[in-house]
């Protein structure tokens, strides 16, 4: 059976037009050949194996890989999302799409539980794929998808489940997937998006152990008289070997011809090799999951999968497979045929360097070694426990102590986790050669820091405490959102930038400024809910979080200096990217917003309608118009701005803005009890004097 393929989300059934365009290349590159006929209509080719038939799983290695290989082969670049990677980096977002997690806890001997890294796990999947379907790498949220594909689900409603488990009802899956997806991605429920999801991943992963298919399975070429002159064994040769000798095969048919070789022997020659062909790499992914062979000097920036490379060298023409091509393929055949765990870590090691030495004369390679210091750093784990620990201790001596040695301690204890997210942006910086600021993923990060940076120069004018307390605790905060979205997301996040946001200084300065402006009004609304709870929870301190009023002023004034100024940017960046200044596009709508409801927090407060809380209150609705503006908008999926397209978001805001209005609710409350309380209190005093 031929692998189904995954476009997007649109589901297809299994791969058998693979075989169709194989045929039609043979017989295309052939036809050119002069007095050669067409194929017949009713010539029909071999008849793809039915949907339900899995094929056989690749057999695995005869011998463990040695402990080393992972990292051996973590630095190979590879290239999947238009970008050239390590091995590494495609492992963790691989694992994580399917497993919401960059590492597998898997069985072990005497009951005990073992971790799998990303690329231990990959490795499995490649050399040892009989293995890998055994490990429940597969997170399924709820178990109405398990139950939907004909299956008995786990007593835990949500459970990681392996492609054994979930091979017997695949074909279900694809076909309640494949109906699913007809609808548009805003109009499907989380149900839907579930099942689709699960179909995807079932695919990608059938993808990732069937890679190997290439270097693993021989071609037979017995019986085929174009080939017994230009190979010196005319039974099984590798692919390797298939690419370089099929040039020549073409010319060889066409001399054939030309020769007056009747034109149904020819055919039966291009159809005997396409069905070699089929058997042989039919399981093939129509969509590989990666590029492993770097493009010859002056091609495209695309690197080659298997599936090109025997198209290129089917093609009529001169050969279009270069020598040094051909060697790639021939060094990972040498890890599928290595006899010892020896010839393996020697294959492992020049198949590395090969790629290596091609990718560095492509100018592919620069930042290869810088990528894999990044994620084995995991500067941004540091950073968040490392917040965590400067909030607890933070509360603590703000509790306990009154001294300046315990309020320079608890600031002192937010430099190193800043510092770390300072760097692991920088970091993605250089790597991407971007600004700080180009996915949604990224806004986290940079908001995050905005916000610890902003809560800093607040505390150092006022020093108060709090707002260092709470700064710790936002720095947190911002950096557990980013793993949960990395998580929910399971995509690389340094992909590719698309054109519209390619270079431009307009867009840069904008995108940078208007997240400053985010991270200004997250950090307002957050001093406003201490504020809140502060004075339900410690009555006798309301006069210490009544403070932070000021505070909360000063930060809405910062946001609305960077919303504004961010925005005319944007419309400066609009104005030479799309031809106007202002077109109301959900996302010029969302950042307007934040700017008219600033103004009218500060022109509320200066005309004196905002006295006592209505400053507090006001931010919290001012936090609320962020979220909408930054994710709302995205989840809308119209406009221009419609790239930053995030689905199953609306789930989450809602929640979050139900929590605000509780919030809201809870304010309003608490001051409308202390205002009576402070005139109980005056009359109270005025009858005592």
């Amino acid at each position: 059976m031929i692998h189904p393929t995954c476009h997007g989300l649109s589901i297809t059934r299994r791969r058998a037009p693979v075989t169709s365009w194989w045929l039609a290349l043979l017989v295309g590159a052939v036809a050119l050949f002069p007095g050669l006929p067409a194929p017949a209509d009713d010539a029909a080719p071999p008849v793809a194996p039915a949907m339900g038939d899995l094929p056989p799983l690749p057999p695995d290695l005869a011998f463990d890989l040695p402990p080393d290989i992972p990292g051996i082969l973590a630095g190979l670049p590879v290239q999947e999302g238009g970008r050239v990677k390590p091995l590494a980096t495609f492992a963790r977002f691989a694992l994580l799409r399917l497993n919401a997690r960059t590492s597998l806890t898997v069985e072990a001997p005497g009951d005990a539980k073992a971790r799998l890294d990303a690329m231990t796990w990959l490795c499995e999947c490649l050399f040892f794929p009989r293995r890998a379907v055994t490990r429940p790498c597969f997170s399924v949220d709820v178990d109405e998808v398990i139950t939907a594909m004909g299956l008995r689900a786990h007593d835990k409603k949500r459970d990681r489940y392996a492609y054994a488990e979930l091979a017997a009802g695949r074909d279900q899956l694809l076909l309640l997937a494949r109906a699913m997806s007809r609808k548009e991605p805003r109009e499907r429920n989380w149900l839907e998006r579930q099942v689709i999801r699960l179909a995807e991943n079932l695919l990608f992963y059938e993808s990732l152990i069937h890679f190997g298919d290439f270097a693993r399975n021989p071609l037979d070429l017995r019986g085929l008289d174009a080939f017994a002159s230009t190979t010196d064994t005319p039974g099984s040769v590798p692919l390797s070997r298939f690419l370089e000798t099929a040039p020549a095969v073409l010319q060889a048919l066409a001399g054939a011809n030309t020769a007056g070789t009747s034109a149904d022997q020819v055919r039966r020659e291009v159809d005997t090799l396409f069905e070699r062909l089929n058997q042989a790499y039919g399981n093939l992914p129509g969509s590989p999951a990666m590029g492993v062979f770097p493009p010859p000097p002056g091609d495209d920036k695309t690197w080659k999968h298997p599936l090109s490379l025997i198209e290129s060298a089917l093609r009529p023409g001169p050969p279009a497979t270069d020598q040094a091509l051909a060697e790639l393929v021939r060094r990972w055949e040498a890890l599928y045929t290595a006899a010892d765990p020896a010839a393996f870590r020697q294959a492992a090691g020049d198949l590395v360097s090969a790629t290596v030495s091609r990718a560095v004369a492509l100018g592919a390679y620069g930042k290869i070694p810088l990528e894999l210091r990044y994620y084995r750093m995991n500067l941004l784990m540091w950073a968040q426990w490392l917040f965590v620990l400067a909030f607890v201790a933070g509360a603590i001596l703000w509790s306990f102590t009154s001294g300046r040695t315990g309020y320079w301690t608890a600031m002192a204890l937010q430099v190193p986790p800043a510092l770390l997210l300072a760097a692991a942006i920088a970091t993605r910086c250089v790597i991407r050669g971007r600004p700080p600021v180009t996915t949604l993923y990224e806004t986290i990060l940079f908001t995050t820091l905005t916000a610890v940076i902003l809560g800093w120069i607040t505390e150092a004018i006022q020093r108060r405490r709090l707002t260092g307390i709470l700064t710790a605790l936002l720095g947190a905060v911002g950096l557990f959102v980013a793993g949960r979205y990395e998580a929910i997301e399971g995509v690389d996040t340094m992909p590719a930038v698309i054109a519209v946001l390619d270079t431009n200084f307009w867009l840069a300065t904008h995108v940078t400024t208007v997240t400053i402006g985010y991270g200004a009004g997250l950090l307002a609304a957050a001093l406003a809910h201490a504020h809140i709870f502060g004075a339900l929870l410690f009555p006798r301190k309301r006069d210490a979080f009544g403070g932070l009023q000021r505070a909360i002023y000063g930060v809405v004034c910062f946001c609305l200096l960077f919303s504004l100024a961010g925005t005319v940017l944007g419309g400066i960046w609009a104005s030479r990217s799309w031809g106007r200044f202002w077109g109301w596009d959900p996302k010029e709508n969302g950042a307007l917003m934040i700017v008219l409801w600033c103004l009218i927090l500060l022109h509320a407060r200066r005309g004196g309608f905002l006295a006592g809380w209505g400053m507090s209150l006001g931010a919290v609705m001012l936090g609320m118009i962020v979220a909408f503006s930054w994710w709302g908008v995205n989840a809308l999926g119209v406009g221009l701005h419609s790239y930053g397209f995030t689905s199953g978001i609306w789930l989450n805001l809602a929640i979050f803005w139900g929590v605000e209005l509780v919030v809201l609710a809870a304010g309003l409350g608490a001051a409308a009890s202390m205002e009576r309380r402070e005139r109980l209190e005056q009359l109270a005093s005025g009858g005592r004097a």
